[in-house]
């Protein structure tokens, strides 16, 4: 999903993903921490090192950063450690969480081909379960679990398109989709709430269609060998078009302005 999600910015932007992958940012590095921390405690000495500086600006932080890196660990900050295991332990005494966490596995591959297009598809789930008709569940770190306000960044992230492409994935290589599709959310900082959404059937169905929309597309430009940007064409602006703030408190409309659109 982390390169099929250029699609919806245009097929030139998804081959540039395909091709060049992601740039690893700090927010990645937190959330391999958190991860590992969450799903796979025992893992945490075999992937990470505590630095002994807090910013690596002189050489001998920058090369033992370079040097920790090349013999295969991740440097993190002794503070940001502690924040993490802090949060963990949060999401590991929660009790549906915990459930969840105890009868699952962790970091499950998913590797199969999309029917319609044919396509060879794959996803990294952070938890998945098959008794009691199996779930696939997500960890999600947030400012605020509030449902309402995390939606709304979930929504904007595509977290629900994400969730409907790895329920392809669960269905294909168990038989059938999972019971329970769903997230670990988590608040960063004090007090770590912590809490456990359900996403119904009907949301993740109405991101399937978009999902398989993208992957039509990527079919269709692999057909052709064509991979436009977003605007191939030319692109017409109205005064509708433009930020609401250019217009005063009298000028409420483009008729108020005098301003007709020939579209």
């Amino acid at each position: 999903w982390s390169t099929l999600k250029a699609m919806g910015d245009s097929p030139a932007h998804y081959l540039a993903a395909l091709k060049n992958g992601r740039d690893d940012t700090a927010a990645l590095q937190t959330g391999r921490l958190l991860d590992t921390l969450i799903f796979t405690p025992d893992l945490v000495d075999a992937r990470f090192v505590v630095s002994p500086y807090d910013a690596y600006t002189t050489s001998a932080a920058k090369a033992w950063k370079a040097e920790t890196i090349a013999n295969g660990f991740e440097p993190v900050k002794a503070d940001a450690l502690t924040e993490a295991q802090a949060l963990a332990n949060a999401v590991r005494r929660h009790p549906v969480a915990r459930k969840y966490l105890d009868a699952g596995r962790y970091q499950v591959p998913l590797v199969w081909t999309d029917l319609r297009t044919g396509l060879a598809c794959k996803g990294l789930t952070d938890l998945i379960g098959t008794d009691n008709g199996g779930f696939l569940i997500d960890g999600k770190s947030a400012r605020t679990i509030d449902k309402r306000r995390y939606l709304s960044q979930a929504a904007s992230l595509g977290y629900h398109y994400q969730l409907a492409h790895y329920r392809d994935g669960y269905a294909a290589v168990f038989g059938e989709p999972p019971a329970f599709i769903g997230h670990i959310v988590y608040e960063k900082g004090a007090p770590y709430d912590v809490g456990v959404l359900r996403f119904d059937r009907t949301v993740i169905d109405a991101a399937w269609v978009t999902v398989h929309e993208l992957l039509d597309k990527v079919a269709e430009c692999q057909k052709s060998d064509e991979w436009p940007g977003r605007y191939p064409e030319l692109v017409p602006v109205t005064i509708d078009d433009m930020p609401r703030w250019l217009m005063s408190e009298e000028d409420e409309s483009a008729e108020d302005l005098g301003i007709t659109s020939t579209s």
